[in-house]
């Protein structure tokens, strides 16, 4: 089925408050811009923005963008039910290319967040398309486009766990190591999944992901992250033992014994338990993903500094 094509607006409003909570405001703060993304009739479904955009390049990148025109930056946490009438003046419509920005975004993140089913249902039928600086999913494997032509993306390989030949990108919560060893070449038209996108502004005065990646230190001489015993503090692994599948997020490795917050995939970090595990019980397992050495630090003084007992969990020898 052939997905719908649109182009978003951008128009200034009035908060969708209730009036005792508006008046309560100063006037300055009563009105704002929103994207207008989805007409419902008597109210649009809206992302707020904001005309102020020097924090661009500190949050996820999956959760904002910054319009060409007008200058706004708009974030895609949550939306608002915006009554028509609250609309103040004409809306703006915003360049296709923002336009596809930010329908790929809402897509990759529409699972994590509580939207309205039917603005999901809408979203997921939106045709986007992906470029230079996407991080992509192809077969489940993970890839960086960095160049394309009308036909074909050109590829590194993106891995969450340094490899020879590697460049480290840290991008907001998370590490990602980029494989400059091989060029690969994949049609357009095949199967592939955005995930996320390396934000411009880490390029500094390079005017290409590709140049910027040239002027990172290449990484050598690296570990065999096949072996459980060689991962690093930091990592995500999903494992399994005799007991089933579970998930963790290594905080320290002596020999044979890994401390490691853990609990079930689909739990928050928050819900995982502090425990010892022997890798020894350990299956099977696979590195899904390397936290940022400030998400670690506070997970290192959250959970080992002034801890002295570790629970251990019954699926321990």
């Amino acid at each position: 089925m052939e997905k719908e094509k649109v182009n978003f607006e951008i128009a200034w409003a009035y908060m969708p408050l209730d009036k005792k909570d508006l008046n309560s405001m100063s006037k300055r703060h009563r009105k704002r811009p929103y994207l207008l993304c989805m007409d419902k009739g008597s109210f649009y479904y809206a992302f707020p923005c904001t005309t102020q955009v020097q924090n661009y390049e500190n949050t996820n990148d999956n959760e904002k963008i910054v319009t060409s025109y007008p200058k706004h930056m708009i974030k895609l946490l949550e939306v608002y039910m915006l009554p028509k009438s609250n609309i103040i003046g004409y809306p703006i419509p915003i360049c296709s290319k923002d336009t596809n920005e930010i329908i790929k975004k809402v897509n990759v993140t529409i699972k994590n967040k509580k939207f309205p089913n039917d603005f999901k249902e809408y979203f997921k039928k939106l045709d986007y398309y992906c470029d230079e600086n996407d991080i992509i999913k192809i077969d489940n494997e993970i890839y960086v486009i960095i160049d394309s032509n009308d036909d074909e993306f050109f590829v590194h390989k993106v891995y969450s766990y340094p490899v020879n030949n590697s460049v480290l990108i840290e991008m907001g919560r998370t590490k990602n190591y980029i494989d400059l060893s091989k060029i690969y070449t994949f049609k357009k038209d095949c199967q592939h999944k955005y995930c996320n996108r390396i934000n411009k502004c880490m390029f500094g005065n390079e005017n290409s992901l590709k140049d910027y990646l040239l002027t990172l230190p290449i990484l050598t001489k690296q570990k065999d992250y096949s072996i459980i015993n060689n991962v690093d503090p930091g990592m995500v692994v999903d494992f399994t033992t005799e007991y089933g599948s579970l998930r963790m997020v290594v905080l320290k490795v002596d020999n044979f014994d890994i401390t490691a917050l853990c609990g079930k995939s689909y739990e928050k970090y928050n819900e995982f338990n502090l425990v010892h595990i022997d890798t020894d019980t350990i299956k099977s397992f696979k590195i899904i993903s390397n936290i940022s050495n400030y998400r670690l630090n506070n997970l290192l003084n959250e959970h080992i500094k002034n801890d002295k007992k570790v629970l251990k969990r019954k699926y321990q020898k």
